[in-house]
């Protein structure tokens, strides 16, 4: 098996970027869970040699089809896992693969709405050097709102302020490791909002 990551498919698109290209980190990360599912290589696309801005540059001198973290060092560099990216209508995919549950996720008023982030590390028993935080990006939320966040076996309950970037709210809160599972680990977001969405989840998985 030989899957293929994107250029153009790692991108941060409207509202989380206008389009923003996602930074070395997320191609670590995108791998990882490829080789976790036991790819036997991987192709990139649209990852031109040059010329290129100075990001570009970094994220080919990394090379990440060789960031192989499944079944060794749990953490061997700064990488973060994404929960789903927006999915514009006009992509041909549309009509290929089922996107019911791809973000923005639309958040009932008073409810909870669950989802799920795989990360295939085993983070257990890794050292104090290593570190992971989560960010959860809302649009449609008011100043005042207050978005009860978990991950995990985390439960950060009501988050104040936040941090407005590009069209979203963000909430970023350090996870302890050993409420990290290795596989899936759930996402679940309420808000007071009537027109709430949850637009992205990272967890970004840190050695300092």
């Amino acid at each position: 098996m030989y899957p293929c990551l994107s250029q153009s498919g790692l991108l941060h698109r409207p509202p989380r970027g206008t389009p923003t290209k996602q930074p070395p980190e997320a191609w670590f990360g995108a791998a990882s869970r490829l080789w976790s599912d036991q790819a036997d290589g991987i192709y990139t696309f649209n990852l031109f040699p040059g010329p290129g801005t100075d990001t570009d540059r970094e994220i080919r001198r990394k090379d990440p089809v060789d960031h192989r973290f499944a079944g060794k060092a749990p953490v061997n560099d700064d990488s973060v896992r994404d929960l789903g990216c927006w999915m514009p209508a006009h992509y041909w995919s549309k009509d290929a693969a089922e996107f019911s549950a791809a973000l923005p996720l639309p958040l009932k008023p008073g409810e909870f709405i669950r989802t799920f982030m795989t990360v295939p590390e085993d983070l257990r028993g890794t050292d104090l050097s290593v570190t992971a935080e989560v960010r959860v990006d809302f649009t449609g939320l008011s100043q005042k709102s207050q978005p009860t966040i978990l991950f995990g076996s985390a439960n950060f309950g009501p988050q104040s302020a936040g941090t407005d970037l590009a069209g979203i709210r963000r909430f970023t809160r350090q996870v302890p490791l050993q409420a990290i599972s290795q596989g899936r680990n759930r996402v679940m977001v309420k808000v007071e909002d009537q027109a709430a969405k949850l637009a992205g989840a990272e967890l970004w998985i840190r050695r300092s």
